[in-house]
C-alpha cells in the first residue's frame, strides 16, 4: 500500500500541479420547453410544477431516431463499478483569487452527496457513508490519507486539457503526485491496475478512474480551470464530477446516452443556473442504491440487468436543498 501522504502532496505541490472531450449540449434558450399542464404528444404534465423545481419540463432529445429514451420519464444509469460502500474523498486546496472560500466550496460540493441519504432507503443510509476532507480544513483519517477512494485535485489552469495524462497512471499513482513526462514516458500500462476506465472530461475538470491493483477502485477528479466563473460554478462542477466518482452517469443531455426529457435540476445534468447551485435527487438515490445494492447484501435492482438506465416519472422527482457556497470575488453577477 502506498504510505505517502496526502498531505505530503500538498506540500511538494503546493495546492497546484506542474481524453476525451464532450461536445456541449444545446443551451436551455434553444430547447423545446413546453408549458407545464399542456401536454407533449399525449403525455399530460399537469401538476408537475407541485414538485419539479422548473417551470417546464425541458426537452433535449428532438428526434426520435437519435434518441437513447423517447419516453416520458427522466433517465439515469451507471458508469463505474464500485467496491465499497465507505467511501473516503480528499479535497486538496484550489489556488485561486480567494483560496480559502473555493477550498470550501469544492469541499462542501462534495460533501453535499451525502444528502442523498434524503431520498434513500433504510439499508442505504445504514450501510453508505462519504466521508469528506478538505485538506488544510479537517484532519483526515488514516485510511483516507493511504487509500482514498475519491481525490478533487486542482490546478491553477497549467493545462487546457486532460490529454496526455494516462487514466491508470494518474488514478492508482496520484497520492505520490502527477506523473512526470519521463515517469509517463516509462509507464508499462497494466501494471497498476486490473481495469481503467474512460477518461471523461468536460468543462475545465476530468475524470480518471480506475481499479487499481494496490488499494482498489480510486477516482481523481482534476480540476485544471481552478476557481474560474466563481464559486456556485466550481461548486456544480466539483458536485458533477464527484457524482461520476461515485458511480452516477449523466441523466440524458450528453453523450453516454440521450433521453427526450432531461431534469435540468439535476446536478448530473449539462444544464446552467448560476442563480444557483444543484443538488441530489431521489433520481440520483434509486441509481446509487443499484450501484451499491450487492455491496451492501441486497438484491440487484432488475432495472440494471434489463435496460441499464433507471426511469422515473418527472412528478415524482425532487431535489434536496443544500447551501450555498460562499461567493468568492470571481462570482458571476446575474440579473
Amino acid at each position: 500500500m502506498v504510505a505517502t501522504s496526502i498531505l505530503m502532496l500538498v506540500l511538494t505541490l503546493s495546492g497546484c500541479l506542474n481524453g476525451d472531450g464532450e461536445t456541449e449540449p444545446l443551451d436551455s434558450a434553444d430547447l423545446g420547453v413546453p408549458e407545464a399542464g399542456a401536454g407533449v404528444d399525449g403525455f399530460d404534465w399537469t401538476g408537475l410544477n407541485a414538485s419539479y423545481p422548473y417551470d417546464a419540463l425541458t426537452q433535449y432529445c428532438l428526434d426520435a431516431g437519435n434518441c437513447t429514451y423517447w419516453d416520458g420519464q427522466f433517465h439515469q444509469g451507471t458508469v463505474y463499478e464500485l467496491d465499497t460502500t465507505v467511501l473516503d474523498a480528499v479535497v486538496l486546496p484550489v489556488p485561486a483569487a480567494e483560496p480559502v472560500s473555493a477550498t470550501t466550496a469544492a469541499g462542501m460540493a462534495t460533501s453535499a452527496w451525502s444528502l442523498v441519504e434524503t431520498y434513500a432507503a433504510d439499508w442505504f443510509v445504514d450501510a453508505w457513508e462519504l466521508n469528506t476532507y478538505v485538506v488544510g480544513q479537517d484532519v483526515p483519517s488514516a485510511d483516507a490519507v493511504s487509500d482514498p477512494e475519491i481525490i478533487v485535485l486542482s490546478e491553477s489552469g497549467q493545462r487546457s486539457t486532460s490529454i496526455g495524462l494516462n487514466a491508470e497512471q494518474v488514478a492508482c499513482s496520484v497520492t505520490d503526485g502527477l506523473p512526470t513526462e519521463a515517469q509517463s514516458a516509462a509507464f508499462v500500462p497494466g501494471s497498476l491496475a486490473t481495469r481503467v476506465y474512460p477518461v471523461h472530461e468536460h468543462d475545465g475538470m476530468a475524470i480518471f478512474a480506475a481499479e487499481c491493483i494496490t488499494g482498489g477502485f480510486r477516482c481523481l477528479a482534476l480540476n485544471f480551470s481552478g476557481a474560474l466563473g466563481g464559486n456556485n460554478d466550481l461548486y456544480d462542477l466539483v458536485a458533477h464530477e464527484v457524482g461520476h466518482c461515485l458511480g452516477l452517469s449523466h441523466v440524458g443531455d450528453a453523450l453516454d446516452f440521450n433521453a427526450r426529457f432531461v431534469p435540468v435540476a439535476d446536478i448530473m445534468a449539462y444544464a446552467d443556473n448560476p442563480s444557483r447551485v444543484s443538488c441530489a435527487s431521489n433520481l440520483n438515490a434509486r441509481v446509487m442504491e443499484g450501484i451499491y445494492a450487492e455491496l451492501a447484501g441486497q438484491e440487484r435492482p432488475a432495472w440494471m440487468d434489463a435496460v441499464d438506465h433507471m426511469g422515473m416519472d418527472p412528478w415524482e422527482y425532487e431535489t434536496v436543498d443544500c447551501p450555498l457556497p460562499p461567493p468568492g470575488i470571481l462570482a458571476r453577477q446575474t440579473t
